[in-house]
């Protein structure tokens, strides 16, 4: 091809692109002309990826069916998309699926469509691949991000060599030394899992799950006595009369 004939190409290509882009009305469709007017504006497979979050495969894939098929090779129905993946395509999913950030419906919707072409007719055939790759849905256990292990580390070495100062004191009922702590029990904190009739589902009475009751409790770090005494919240004020108490 001619440098002239191959320019007017391009901008013919481009322009045939960016119509569909302003149309389509489905990210799907639309990330795939993106990456290919990206492609024949130069653009490179690495600058896609990071641009649109798709892989290497996805871009080329995505090429090689534009330049055959045209426009209509970009459409997500384009010859009906599969609805079945093979054994070893399977194999391929469930290992990309061991990286957390994977496990989500929606990413494994996308992953199936961008890289298979596969769209799946039912939901349920996404959850019995996650769940064939040992996956379940499940409440995440919370973690405060502003935690500093470190300081949490070297906090704890200064308390214990205060501690081990004061052993003699301790040991003789000189100094008594108490762990202090606060919790919150909510209604919904109640709720859990208990064992039932099979038949009928358990039903706990909770007027507001947001209700919750404050507790303060000292831990005798010595002879191991507990004290537990409830507050009408947890904030300064009550954290003094509890001491005081």
């Amino acid at each position: 091809m001619l440098v002239e004939d191959k320019e007017n190409w391009v901008a013919e290509n481009l322009q045939k692109l960016q119509d569909f882009i302003s149309n389509t009305r489905d990210v799907r469709e639309w990330k795939r002309a993106e990456a290919v007017k990206l492609r024949l504006r130069g653009f490179s497979y690495r600058e896609i990826q990071e641009r649109l979050e798709v892989s290497t495969s996805f871009i080329a894939q995505t090429q090689k069916k534009f330049l055959i098929h045209g426009i209509r090779g970009l459409k997500l129905g384009y010859r009906g998309s599969k609805s079945y993946l093979t054994i070893e395509e399977k194999i391929e999913v469930m290992l990309w699926l061991t990286q957390p950030k994977n496990r989500n419906i929606s990413e494994l919707e996308r992953h199936l469509i961008e890289t298979y072409d596969v769209l799946f007719k039912s939901p349920q055939s996404y959850y019995q691949i996650l769940n064939e790759s040992h996956l379940t849905w499940q409440k995440a256990n919370r973690e405060n991000p502003k935690k500093k292990p470190e300081v949490i580390a070297q906090r704890n070495q200064e308390i214990a060599k205060i501690l081990e100062k004061a052993r003699p004191e301790i040991e003789a009922g000189l100094l008594v030394v108490y762990a202090l702590d606060e919790c919150h029990l909510q209604g919904d904190d109640i709720c859990n899992y208990l064992w039932g009739n099979s038949q009928e589902r358990e039903i706990v009475l909770v007027s507001n799950e947001r209700d919750r009751q404050t507790y303060y409790g000292a831990l005798n770090l010595l002879n191991q006595e507990f004290i537990v005494s409830p507050y009408s919240a947890g904030n300064g004020e009550n954290t003094v009369k509890f001491v005081e108490k």
